[in-house]
């Protein structure tokens, strides 16, 4: 079967792999037309049910890829749509049916290809006796829940430029959520005081980007997952009691936001990330239930700083050059 001359889905059956294939998925990521890369990750056996191992492998796969990313063009690391996702999570079908990518599948061997054999897959056989060498490095997985622990779980931001965080980000409130996800997008009118303000995409198209990566999910096409505008710093998180468990970036937990009487004194760019802190105390005050709080780890967009982190502000930045 001949490679398409197309951008490319990387779909891994096993896991350990990602840290073999460099040399797979660099020349990949020289030769992308489209700067558009899938991944796709079959995870089998009692690890399908600890969230805290699959969400340690999509990290691994988005922070790895970026960095190799960086050091072809740190241009590519800002452009690349990459996507990572669980094989029993997604729908497969939308997810294989991206014309403009080809699919590079490592599988076990005696494993049944037909219900992906396409024109644009390229096949790799990994023997069922492959040893175990893959161990997720998440600094943050002491906060990942091991089970599907939260009927309904909210997650917030501007989601401009959606990138690998992002979607690190969103992969997390699926793996996590039982029945519901909410999440908000923040209106354009909040973001006055962002860098590089002209580079900003509109809520709409913000909107749309994230609705388009939720439906690739099994339960964006199930109806659980339901996109609001925020229109201010709290949303209805503090204003439904329906709600289980609040995901969060690093930065949201750095912030350093003690009560929401400082809430006048951030600015609006910051206190998007630090809002969090106080979301429980005014649940509180509402007689609401208090929502537990989980992190999601940073990726490091420069192979050569480990300090530059991968954010919308990094994007919009290299796009003004």
């Amino acid at each position: 079967m001949a490679p398409a001359p197309h951008d490319k889905v990387l779909w891994l059956t096993h896991p350990d792999l990602i840290n073999r294939i460099d040399d797979v998925i660099l020349p990949i990521l020289k030769d992308l037309k489209k700067n558009s890369l899938n991944i796709i990750l079959r995870i089998e056996g009692d690890e399908r049910f600890s969230v805290r191992f699959q969400y340690g492998v999509l990290f691994a796969v988005y922070q790895k890829v970026t960095l190799l990313a960086s050091k072809i063009d740190p241009k590519l690391t800002a452009e690349l749509d990459l996507r990572v996702y669980l094989e029993h999570l997604c729908d497969i079908k939308i997810v294989t049916n991206h014309f403009k990518a080809s699919i590079l599948f490592f599988t076990y061997e005696n494993y049944n290809l037909k219900a992906v054999q396409k024109d644009n897959v390229k096949f790799f056989q990994v023997p069922k006796d492959f040893e175990r060498v893959f161990v997720p490095e998440s600094p943050l997985l002491v906060s990942i829940p091991d089970e599907k622990l939260y009927n309904s779980v909210a997650l917030g931001g501007t989601f401009d430029h959606l990138h690998s965080g992002h979607k690190l980000m969103l992969s997390l409130a699926v793996l996590i959520s039982r029945d519901r996800i909410l999440c908000g997008i923040t209106a354009t009118e909040m973001l006055t005081s962002k860098n590089y303000p002209e580079k900003l995409e509109s809520l709409e198209n913000r909107t749309l980007t994230v609705q388009e990566f939720f439906k690739e999910f099994k339960e964006g096409s199930e109806g659980k997952i339901e996109i609001v505008t925020l229109r201010d710093p709290f949303g209805p998180t503090i204003e439904l009691d329906a709600l289980d468990a609040l995901v969060v970036s690093p930065e949201t937990l750095t912030g350093g936001l003690k009560s929401k009487k400082t809430l006048s004194k951030i600015p609006y760019c910051n206190l998007l990330f630090r809002f969090f802190f106080v979301v429980n105390e005014v649940r509180n005050e509402k007689n609401l239930s208090e929502l537990q709080i989980v992190q999601v780890d940073f990726i490091i967009a420069d192979s050569n700083d480990p300090d530059v982190k991968l954010s919308s502000t990094f994007i919009r930045s290299l796009i003004n050059k």
